[in-house]
């Protein structure tokens, strides 16, 4: 139900820019998404996931899991930290060097994520391979 709210108040945003509506700035800001509730139901949904994959079956597979949660973890909190020092500077300019860091650590916690998933994906293949190769 939060999630709906919160696509339908992103897409009467998208809507009132790409319309060239007149909405008045405190219209937008109305409609624009919550961020930290997002952030908060991302941390959560990250710290589900990790008690997840710690009740799976196989001990790699839940370090894998366990892993990208952290690391989502991480990146959430990252982006929680950039909105709040550019929130916080008289000048954002002032701390680009340091934004711009964060946001290139974010794209390297990004990567890796990936990396994690794809290795979890060829877990599960060589999993359903496994049986075929030994009746053979």
């Amino acid at each position: 139900m939060e999630e709906e709210k919160t696509v339908s108040k992103t897409n009467n945003v998208q809507a009132a820019r790409s319309n060239g509506d007149a909405a008045t700035k405190a219209e937008v800001t109305k409609m624009t998404p919550d961020w930290p509730e997002l952030m908060r139901q991302a941390l959560q949904r990250a710290k589900e996931f990790i008690h997840e994959s710690l009740r799976g079956e196989s001990a790699y597979a839940a370090v894998l899991d366990t892993s990208s949660g952290l690391l989502l973890k991480a990146l959430f909190q990252l982006d929680t930290a950039i909105d709040e020092a550019l929130r916080h500077s008289a000048d954002p300019l002032d701390r680009i060097d340091g934004v711009a860091r964060a946001i290139d650590l974010m794209l390297r916690l990004t990567r890796q994520i990936d990396r994690l998933g794809q290795a979890r994906q060829l877990l599960l293949e060589a999993r359903r391979t496994l049986p075929l190769r030994a009746a053979q």
